[in-house]
């Protein structure tokens, strides 16, 4: 059970937020709220605590004050902002004194649950280590280790281009990779015959899941090797990352060392970079930090609105991060800084933190996210394109559907209409209610519903095929969460199928 803290002077606000966290997910207790710093302190105090949720503005002692105490006497303990619209310039300092992230107020349940999902992950690795550090220290004392159960596999992770910010947007570049790539065929010639390979999708779409049987323990480094190796290659120029278990563990332990290998990854995975992490070892140390970017000069260049500073400033951030092995998610803390400046952040559109994270998301090379992010940015104000919204959706839309059966990318949109990822993404969002991935994906639903119900002598393999999608189990399972049935259930049930409703219902109006 992962233990949280909240820290409110609020109490109904308090007690909403911790009936919100019961209710997402029962993996987390809330131990209590108290109404200061100071209070805080004295709990901690006396008990352990995981996770400290605490608002800013506070008497006797505020959330910043508190956050910095924390970081010096609680080190383990993850801290989250929880801060309303005109604290956003205290937000700032906050995620530099270590904050992992904000909420905003009033908090939404989908917000929340990201968080937590995200929380449980990052617990999830510090327990494992844990266990790792009472084992050994057992083992060195004589002591028996408790009773795990026969060692059977071991676990690797994979993840090719960025750590995704949206879960379930299919065209991230790496998303696609994998569909287009059978995983444990490549792997399978690398293994004996005695070993086997299962893969798994991950939490996101650009993550894979590769659990090993009958390898043995001295084997698992020279095979993590040999698949680092050839995704890297396959994958180039998109960075490839994968993060490995070093020693073997039950089965029944996988999903635990998952969790544990997933936060690693998070932690650690590095801007446009490719690297093999293992559990014992951490990753690369940084050569630069945040404090060692251009913040300043990016934010003085957006307020006196010059673009060629901006673009110049921001394609040294993007270097020196690279070059200085950043990793991810500190770049993206970086980015947060930015948008967050009280100086900015009231001229600033609606939607800009989804759209810098979509940009890093959807970057292939560093030369990709500089013009990304150096268009977000410097259309801060809220300058729009010159060419009709209605327009361009329309030839997104004709494009998707006539390609339907490509692994189209967010990156090959950008550079079939001229403009950046997100705000591609963003139009088609606010036309038809959906992403474009989105949209692809029910458009290809629709048109297996029409396979299946039409031409019954086709195997699903080839219907798989036909639309795109080089893995059968894979397109088996989108089926299914679309439709709710198998695709073999819904032949045996086939009744004719209306169009497809190209239009959502969403609003027409612009954006």
């Amino acid at each position: 059970m992962i233990k949280v803290l909240l820290v409110e002077d609020e109490p109904p606000i308090g007690r909403a937020v911790r009936k919100m966290i019961e209710q997402a997910s029962p993996q987390f207790s809330v131990i209590g709220c108290e109404i200061n710093g100071q209070a805080a302190l004295a709990r901690l105090a006396q008990e352990r605590v995981d996770v400290l949720i605490t608002d800013i503005r506070m008497p006797v002692m505020d959330g910043l004050q508190l956050l910095e105490r924390v970081r010096d006497l609680y080190p383990d303990c993850l801290t989250v902002i929880l801060s309303g619209y005109q604290d956003f310039f205290y937000a700032q300092s906050a995620l530099r004194l270590g904050a992992i992230d904000y909420l905003l107020k009033p908090v939404s349940r989908e917000r929340l649950s990201e968080l937590l999902d995200r929380l449980e992950d990052m617990c999830a690795m510090r327990e494992i280590s844990k266990k790792r550090a009472f084992l050994s220290k057992s083992i060195q004392g004589g002591e028996v280790p408790p009773d795990t159960g026969e060692e059977k596999c071991l676990v690797l992770l994979a993840c090719v281009g960025a750590w995704p910010t949206a879960p379930d947007d299919t065209m991230v570049p790496g998303a696609v990779f994998w569909e287009s790539l059978l995983l444990e065929t490549l792997i399978d010639v690398m293994l004996r015959e005695t070993e086997h390979a299962l893969i798994f999708e991950g939490k996101v779409r650009a993550e894979r899941v590769i659990v090993l049987e009958n390898v043995p323990p001295d084997r698992v480094r020279y095979l993590a090797d040999s698949i680092f190796t050839r995704l890297a290659k396959l994958a180039a120029p998109l960075a490839v990352t994968l993060c490995g278990f070093s020693s073997p563990v039950a089965m029944g332990e996988v999903g635990a060392v998952i969790r544990a290998l997933r936060a690693q990854m998070y932690n650690e995975i590095k801007l446009c970079r490719s690297q093999c992490l293992w559990d014992t070892v951490g990753a690369e140390r940084a050569k630069v930090a945040i404090a060692d970017l251009p913040i300043e000069d990016i934010v003085n260049a957006m307020l006196n609105q010059n673009g060629r500073l901006l673009r110049n400033f921001v394609a040294s951030a993007v270097e020196r991060a690279v070059e200085g092995r950043l990793s991810q998610m500190e770049f993206v803390r970086f980015l947060d800084v930015i948008i967050c400046d009280q100086r900015i952040y009231d001229t600033m559109k609606a939607g800009v933190k989804l759209d810098v994270n979509e940009a890093v998301s959807n970057a292939m090379t560093p030369k990709d996210l500089t013009e990304n992010l150096y268009a977000i940015l410097n259309h801060f104000h809220g300058v729009e394109c010159k060419v009709t919204q209605k327009e361009l959706i329309a030839d997104i839309e004709r494009y998707l559907q006539q390609n339907y059966n490509k692994n189209i990318t967010n990156a090959m949109l950008s550079q079939e209409f001229g403009f950046v990822p997100s705000y591609v993404s963003k139009v088609f969002r606010r036309h038809k209610g959906v992403s474009p991935a989105e949209y692809m994906t029910r458009l290809r639903i629709e048109k297996a519903k029409r396979m299946i119900a039409g031409q019954s002598d086709l195997r699903m393999k080839d219907i798989a095929q036909l639309l795109g999608y080089s893995d059968p189990y894979y397109f088996s399972k989108i089926f299914k969460k679309e439709t709710g049935q198998w695709p073999s259930q819904y032949q045996e049930r086939s009744v004719p199928v209306p169009p497809f409703p190209f239009n959502s219902g969403a609003p027409q109006g612009e954006y």
